[in-house]
């Protein structure tokens, strides 16, 4: 007689639990690093900010050529260049004060940077130093910093 095998139990609890930010800006390593994307994150049924605000077949090319061009770069060379308008957002200066909104990237500080024309994409840095992309800023109305 055959034994009956039970499929082994797995517990996710411990994959559940919220996690704390190591990104540090002036950390070494995340300046020396090549961009990774993440959308583990990403909003897509967001009404404002999500795929739904990229009207043209020839946004989407652009989005994602300058998405890979920006993965040959290093995070500090997209920093120290100007025209990617690379920062940390500043929630209550923007068009959303609750920021993303949700209770599992509360902890982790949003940054932003330009894409193409006006396009910005926000997000922030996981433990691994991965950019989450949360959400898609097609005319830039969330965050216009003051000069």
């Amino acid at each position: 007689m055959s034994q009956k095998h039970k499929p082994p139990r797995f517990s996710y609890k411990k994959f559940l639990q919220p996690t704390k930010n190591e990104f540090v800006p002036s950390d070494v390593g995340y300046f020396e690093r090549y961009p990774e994307f993440s959308f583990k994150h990403y909003a897509s049924d967001h009404k404002k900010y999500s795929f739904r605000c990229i009207k043209t077949l020839d946004d989407f090319y652009e989005m994602f050529k300058r998405l890979k061009a920006l993965s040959n770069l290093k995070w500090k060379d997209i920093k120290l260049a100007g025209n990617y308008h690379f920062h940390e957002i500043e929630w209550v200066h923007s068009s959303e004060p609750h920021g993303f909104n949700t209770s599992v990237l509360k902890d982790f500080p949003a940054l932003q940077f330009k894409l193409f024309q006006e396009c910005r994409i926000l997000g922030f840095f996981n433990r691994g130093n991965v950019f989450e992309i949360v959400w898609i800023d097609r005319h830039h109305k969330i965050y216009k910093r003051k000069k």
